[in-house]
């Protein structure tokens, strides 16, 4: 295996779409947990008829109701909202460890406070600005959130 670094944008693109696709991997879990954790409203609203008995009686009902595709319905939302932070995060991280001067002669604790630390602040980092950029924009992450819960719980 070569030693070669990736570049910001290609450690960028990669990690995004590994974000993309753990989302979209998990987006059926997803999808039936927000059904059944919302059931009381759903009822309330009349659009379920009686309330699940379970995460499978969940799953069955949505899949006769509705079909395959519904289960990654809200999953777009989910990813735009989980792309920059994601990329970013691991993007800036190795930025970040080059700052810890991380080498392969340091003690396995030494090695793994610098990961922790590089890691914490990339997060810390990213937050920061995620939060401020959207706040600045008119849309944080709160309302990618709702927006992601109420494409999620709706049923057709």
């Amino acid at each position: 295996m070569s030693s070669k670094k990736l570049s910001f944008a290609e450690n960028f693109a990669l990690s995004g779409a590994a974000a993309i696709i753990s989302k979209t991997a998990a987006a059926p879990i997803e999808r039936i947990k927000l059904l059944v954790q919302n059931q009381d409203e759903m009822l309330k609203a009349g659009r379920l008829s009686e309330p699940y008995k379970g995460v499978i009686d969940c799953t069955v009902r949505t899949y006769k109701t509705e079909g395959f595709l519904p289960f990654w319905r809200g999953n777009m939302a989910n990813c735009i909202r989980y792309f920059p932070t994601q990329a970013l995060n691991f993007a800036f991280k190795d930025k970040i460890k080059q700052i810890f001067k991380a080498s392969k002669q340091d003690s396995y604790m030494l090695g793994f406070a610098k990961n922790i630390g590089s890691g914490g602040l990339a997060g810390a980092n990213i937050l920061r600005g995620v939060a401020g950029a959207g706040v600045l924009a008119g849309f944080d992450k709160f309302q990618a959130l709702y927006i992601a819960w109420r494409l999620g719980n709706e049923k057709k």
